[in-house]
């Protein structure tokens, strides 16, 4: 006796259709979100790293500034600049700059241009003869 084939009913088969398409459309989704989140990893993975590096960076310069802060020559510019200190059989000389003479005229001419008016000083600058 020959067997009857059976056919798949048109209707069910394109409802299997559909729900194949589904699946195949959410699991792409959830590979592509996936894909997506990996990359963004990376890229924070990438950022943090960089950052360590300038932190041990910025570490290492701290450590030199510590171990020249302990050394004695530091401690003592520190003591003779902050507390005027000086070693036993020194002799410290202050220098007093002399004043400028040309400065000093300058000065005075810029004082007397600032007392005069405004209207005066455009009026000299236009009309004086120089």
């Amino acid at each position: 006796m020959p067997r009857k084939r059976k056919k798949f009913n048109f209707p069910t088969s394109k409802l299997l259709i559909f729900l194949g398409i589904l699946i195949l459309l959410y699991s792409g989704y959830g590979f592509i979100r996936t894909i997506y989140k990996n990359y963004q990893v990376n890229k924070q993975i990438k950022e943090l790293e960089a950052e360590i590096s300038e932190l041990e960076a910025k570490n290492l310069e701290l450590k030199g500034l510590i171990a020249y802060f302990k050394t004695q020559s530091y401690k003592e510019k520190e003591l003779r600049r902050q507390l005027d200190y000086k070693k036993p059989n020194e002799t410290v000389v202050f220098v007093i700059p002399e004043k400028n003479t040309e400065s000093s005229e300058l000065n005075e001419s810029e004082e007397k241009k600032s007392q005069e008016s405004n209207w005066k000083i455009w009026w000299d600058f236009f009309f004086a003869q120089k």
